[in-house]
């Protein structure tokens, strides 16, 4: 009895279209960007950037390297009912 999310992504190649299903256990994901294991500094340029009125941030990485765990935890950090917050996976 777990709830599982189930992540699709696709994309065309000269081969025909690749195909990877991620299977994401919700119970698990406890988003708090203090809690990730990044250095102080590090810590510090995240909070001040995501914490900025306006602006972009690309966040980047292989698969399975914590991409979304960050985003979730940043849009944790920042969610307020007086922001408008859009994104793009």
């Amino acid at each position: 009895n777990r709830q599982t999310d189930i992540r699709v992504s696709t994309a065309p190649t000269i081969y025909g279209e690749s195909v990877v299903l991620r299977l994401l256990a919700q119970e698990t994901a406890d988003y708090q960007l203090d809690l990730l294991g990044m250095r102080p500094e590090q810590f510090e340029v995240v909070t001040d950037l995501i914490e900025r009125p306006f602006g972009i941030i690309l966040v980047t990485g292989p698969t399975g390297s914590g991409k979304t765990t960050t985003l979730y935890a940043a849009l944790k950090r920042i969610n307020s009912s007086t922001k408008k917050i859009i994104t793009v996976e």
